[in-house]
Order: structure tokens, then sequence, then C-alpha cells
């Protein structure tokens, strides 16, 4: 919940223009959602296995970390 709030923050904050985030919860995507509604790039970074589909196709770069080595997607 506090991700949630401090991430809903970020976005009505003017001085930053990007938003990224470190989970695999698709409770999250309405935040990235919403960040994107409001003209801020999005990254999400996440871990295989258990990384949310919904939540990967939710930001503009995507990186996971799979078998140790970060990959982008």
């Amino acid at each position: 919940m506090r991700m949630a709030v401090e991430g809903v923050d970020m976005i009505y904050n003017p001085v930053i223009d990007t938003l990224a985030l470190v989970t695999r919860d698709a409770d999250l995507k309405p935040v990235l959602l919403k960040a994107m509604e409001h003209g801020k790039e999005t990254i999400i970074f996440g871990a295989e296995p258990g990384f949310s589909v919904a939540l990967r196709n939710s930001a503009d770069y995507v990186i996971v970390l799979r078998n140790g080595q970060y990959v982008t997607e």
C-alpha cells in the first residue's frame, strides 16, 4: 500500500519525469497507468518466476531478473 501511495505522490510532482517500480505485484498496475496518463515515463523491474504479465505490459520499459541476469524486454 505504501508503495502505491508514494507512487501516486510522485506522479503529481512536476519535477519527476520517470517513475520506476521494483515489484512483481500486478496491484501496482494502476499506478503505472496513471503515471503514463500524466506523461511520465515508466519503468518496471521484476523477477522471474511470478512476474505479472499484466504488469509487464503496463510500462514503457521492462527489466526482468531471470536466472541471475537482468534482461531488457
